[in-house]
């Protein structure tokens, strides 16, 4: 049976004639849940899981071309070009007929997670073959199957998210939209988790697998607060909350904005990126933005420049690959990540891919 198979199946029992959103049992992990608890569930998604120690011991980094994102609001499609380059076993970044596919298919510039989730769910059935542009290009065969799963606290539209100026302008449109795919996620049996709280040494082990990586939406004005990038030379550079990104075309001679906007696209203004994120309250602070997450690092030199503050003493360190960044490769102090993560905003979004 395909791993994926065994996760819905894992998801959904047999005899269930109706799919309710999981709010009783162990599809919905509770508030008391502990690590050993979503560890079993997850370990259905990753059977190797067990065999990872709690903290990482090697470095392993996927290898994964790096791809900038292009406007203010495409870093989700540009880490979801990332991950689909990684299943092709591809090095090269330059996926332009696969770039305008996904912007056809996912019809918006307000990206939230679980549009991402619908676009893998379309490339592991290959649904982009059906286009002109795909046909008899064996090339683009995915070299194998794989598995994906989404997790997060919410599993739904947070009303609360209105008084965020990061979502207001899109926000009325979105929860129409949005509430209908999680409606037809839950009815096409998606592999979906909710998961009050996901410990970062979960994130950890699971991302330490062999072959596996994630898609993570982050809080870009937590993020960027002590930002910076990790270039192969060691050079370290400012990667500000508004970032000056390469364009090739008329339309993007600008500069734009370092988050891209899972859920919102052309949100927040420029006026507000030079205030400390720490004196402003979350409605007006958050900023979205999705990175790739792509492996651990034990790597001395990999965590002196990791993201974070510097009195943070860390044993290992993250590797990111951020779309908003010119350099190939960030890493990030586990604290780090975590705040950026669990800031409010973000309800913890995550999607584990694994081939």
């Amino acid at each position: 049976m395909m791993l994926y198979e065994r996760i819905r199946k894992w998801l959904y029992s047999e005899d269930e004639k109706e799919f309710t959103p999981a709010v009783c049992d162990i599809r919905t992990v509770d508030s008391s849940s502990n690590d050993e608890q979503i560890n079993q569930e997850l370990t259905k998604f990753c059977p190797t899981l067990n065999s990872q120690p709690l903290h990482p011991e090697i470095t392993r980094i996927s290898c994964i071309s790096h791809i900038q994102q292009q406007h203010n609001w495409d870093c989700g499609v540009a880490c979801l070009l990332m991950v689909w380059s990684w299943l092709r076993n591809e090095e090269t970044g330059k996926l332009h007929r696969e770039r305008n596919w996904v912007v056809d298919k996912i019809g918006t510039k307000s990206i939230w997670t679980i549009d991402l989730l619908f676009l893998i769910h379309s490339i592991a059935n290959e649904e982009y073959l059906n286009t002109f542009a795909f046909k008899s290009d064996k090339k683009t065969l995915l070299s194998d199957d794989f598995s994906y799963i989404f997790c997060s606290k919410k599993l739904e539209v947070d009303s609360g998210y209105n008084d965020y100026h990061y979502y207001q302008k899109e926000f009325r449109n979105d929860v129409d939209r949005v509430s209908r795919l999680f409606l037809r996620a839950y009815n096409d049996k998606l592999p979906l988790l909710c998961v009050p709280f996901f410990s970062v040494e979960a994130v950890v082990r699971i991302i330490s697998q062999e072959n596996c990586v994630a898609i993570v939406l982050l809080d870009n004005s937590v993020l960027s607060c002590t930002a910076g990038c990790h270039s192969d030379e060691g050079d370290r550079i400012a990667c500000s909350s508004y970032n000056t990104l390469t364009y090739t075309n008329t339309d993007r001679n600008e500069t734009d904005k370092c988050s891209s906007n899972s859920n919102v696209g052309e949100h927040g203004t420029k006026s507000q990126s030079h205030v400390d994120c720490r004196q402003r309250k979350p409605s007006e602070a958050y900023s979205g933005h999705y990175v790739v997450l792509c492996g651990v690092s034990t790597d001395e030199v990999h965590i002196s420049h990791a993201l974070g503050n510097e009195n943070e003493v860390a044993s290992y360190c993250l590797a990111i690959k951020n779309p908003a960044c010119v350099y190939p490769m960030q890493y990030m102090k586990p604290a780090h990540f975590e705040r950026s993560w669990r800031s409010s905003g973000t309800d913890e979004d995550i999607i584990f891919i694994m081939r």
